[in-house]
This record gives structure tokens, sequence and C-alpha cells, in this order.
């Protein structure tokens, strides 16, 4: 099942991955300090967000499955076919992209710290999972 629009995506995905990751661990004095930085990471992990809903999106369609009206039910159509094994942390995306989308003061730093150094691997496991349920 898997196709070239998916493994686009996911080839993407791995770029965005690599790019938050060659920043090293970060600081919120860093993204303080360093707008540049700052606007990077929002953008990065906006963008690796998208790719997963995407990517959820396009495999339910492959699958024949009727469209779904939100990003968390992209998410929870994919649990329940078994693309994906749980609705967290993948839900908690959808939440972070929609703060990034819609709220256009400042993403506090200690959220961002927060996901690129302890969360980063959430994006691995849905890659991971997708790829193994594409097999």
């Amino acid at each position: 099942m898997l196709n070239g629009v998916i493994t686009g995506k996911l080839r993407n995905l791995d770029e965005v991955l690599g790019e938050l990751r060659s920043l090293g661990p970060l600081t919120k004095e860093r993204l303080s300090e360093e707008w540049v930085i700052r606007r990077a990471v929002e953008r990065c992990l906006q963008v690796g967000v998208e790719i997963v809903l995407d990517v959820c999106h396009r495999t339910l369609a492959i699958e024949g499955k009727t469209p779904v009206a939100t990003s968390r039910e992209a998410i929870e159509d994919c649990v329940t076919l078994g693309v994906l094994s749980k609705f967290e942390p993948f839900g908690e995306m959808v939440g972070f992209r929609n703060m990034v989308v819609r709220r256009y003061d400042r993403i506090e730093p200690e959220v961002l710290v927060d996901i690129v150094n302890n969360h980063l691997e959430d994006f691995d496991r849905f890659r991971d999972e997708v790829l193994a349920y594409c097999a």
C-alpha cells in the first residue's frame, strides 16, 4: 500500500527532523535570544505535524475510508485502522499545530524546548508505524 506520495512525505519528515536535530539540545535562553532559531523551530515542527496529518489523510483515502472533518479524527481513524498504535502523542501534535497556526503571538520557548529535546522520537515512531503498516 506504500505509494510515492506517502514515501515522499516521510522522506520530507526525516529531513525536517534532521534539521531540528542539527541544532543540538535547545535551551529556553537560546530560543529567547535567537529569534531566527525560534522561528525555524516553530516552522519545522509545524511542517512535521502537517506531514503527519497529510500521511494520515492519504492513508485513510487509500484504504477507501470516508474523509474526516478534523485532524484529530484522522489520527483516531488511523488508530482504529491499525496504522497507529495509539492516539497520543499524535493527538498532542494536532494541538501544538493548532496553537502555532492560530496563535499569532509568540509560542513559549519552554514548549519548543520540550518538544525538540524530548519528543522528536514521536515523529520517528509515527514514520516507523506507518511503514510497518504499509509493508
